[in-house]
C-alpha cells in the first residue's frame, strides 16, 4: 500500500496521523467492498486524492424558515444545517442542537421544519467546494 504524504499540492505540512501507514489501527482503515488494493505510483497521487475528495464531498445546506408578516414583509431565520450525501440521504441538526434527523432526502428536511402555522421552509445550498487540503489551516 502506498503511504500518502500528508499534504495536497500547494498545502503546508500536517501533524495528522497517516491512516494508511502499517501501524494504523485496523478500525481506522475503511475500504469499500471489493476495493482495489493495488499500489499506485506516487506521482500525482496527492492531486488525485484531492480531486477525489472534492468530487465526492457531501453537499451542505441550511434549512431557512420564513414567517409571512403584514404588508408583504417576512421574518426569516436559519433553523437547521444539513449534509446531503451522494446516495440521496441527508443528516440534519437544528441550530439549537436539540433535534437531529437522518432522512431519505434533503427535501424531507424542509418538510420537517415547515410544521407550524404560517411557517414556510426553504433549502439554501452552499456552493460546492472546489479545492481540498490535508492541512486544516490550508482549508480555512
Amino acid at each position: 500500500m502506498t503511504t500518502v504524504s500528508p499534504k495536497c499540492p500547494g498545502s503546508g505540512s500536517s501533524d495528522q496521523p497517516d491512516l494508511a501507514s502499517p501501524g494504523a489501527p485496523e478500525s481506522a482503515v475503511l475500504e469499500p467492498p471489493g476495493a482495489d488494493r493495488t499500489t499506485r505510483p506516487p506521482e500525482n497521487l496527492e492531486a488525485e486524492l484531492c480531486a477525489l475528495v472534492v468530487s465526492l464531498a457531501p453537499r451542505l445546506f441550511a434549512v431557512v424558515q420564513e414567517r409571512g408578516l403584514e404588508a408583504g414583509e417576512a421574518d426569516v431565520w436559519v433553523a437547521a444545517w444539513g449534509v446531503a450525501y451522494h446516495d440521496g440521504h441527508a443528516d440534519v441538526i437544528s441550530v439549537d442542537g436539540r433535534r437531529q434527523f437522518s432522512l431519505d432526502s434533503s427535501e424531507r428536511a424542509a418538510e420537517w421544519f415547515e410544521r407550524g402555522a404560517g411557517i414556510t421552509s426553504h433549502l439554501v445550498w452552499l456552493v460546492r467546494p472546489t479545492a481540498a487540503a490535508f492541512d486544516r489551516a490550508d482549508a480555512a
